[in-house]
């Protein structure tokens, strides 16, 4: 259900704080923004990057700060959604971590956050980052190849002799309804 303009704008203001909490390296105003929730789950783009509660969401945007001399947010399209207290956010974003002159990681991602009202408070109750990757069945080896290939022309197979049949039988009701060849087309009909 899309949210009314007032959670809209409460929401964006949630989304930018977050944006300049993350590119200020403070993870004490990130944690601010959030529900405060011993189980909020957070997810980051990493294999390993799994929060839960606080605690553990700090020590992530504390130990990420310190890899990175700078790093900088900027949200693409994005939607917001609500009912009642409940808001849910998708995004694409990206994420530029620099460190020294010449290094810099650029994350291309997506992110999907859960805030919630509570005593009359918005904060992030969950919030999931993740890189998108190629998804792409692996090649066969060769002997998956020939089983495939033979599979398949016995599905080839199958195919045509059910069309076959289907013709024959086909023919066989056409020449049923053929009058008798000893009969004149007036006698039969």
């Amino acid at each position: 259900m899309r949210a009314d303009n007032e959670t809209r704008s409460i929401i964006n203001s949630l989304l930018e704080e977050f944006k300049a909490a993350v590119e200020a390296k403070n993870a004490d105003a990130i944690i601010a923004l959030t529900t405060n929730d011993p189980n909020m789950l957070n997810i980051g783009p990493g294999k390993e990057d799994m929060s839960i509660g606080t605690g553990q969401l700090k020590e992530y945007y504390q130990k990420m700060f310190s890899t990175a001399d700078t790093v900088t947010l900027k949200y693409g399209y994005t939607t917001i959604k609500s009912n009642g207290n409940v808001a849910w956010v998708s995004s694409h974003l990206w994420e530029t971590l620099k460190k020294g002159q010449t290094r810099q990681l650029l994350l291309d991602m997506r992110m999907t956050a859960v805030a919630e009202k509570i005593e009359n408070k918005w904060g992030f109750s969950e919030m999931h980052f993740s890189v998108p990757a190629e998804v792409k069945m692996p090649e066969a080896s060769p002997e998956e190849k020939a089983a495939e290939e033979v599979a398949a022309a016995a599905v080839k197979a199958a195919e045509g002799a059910k069309k076959k049949v289907e013709e024959e039988k086909k023919k066989a009701e056409l020449k049923a309804d053929e009058p008798p060849t000893d009969q004149s087309f007036f006698d039969y009909y």
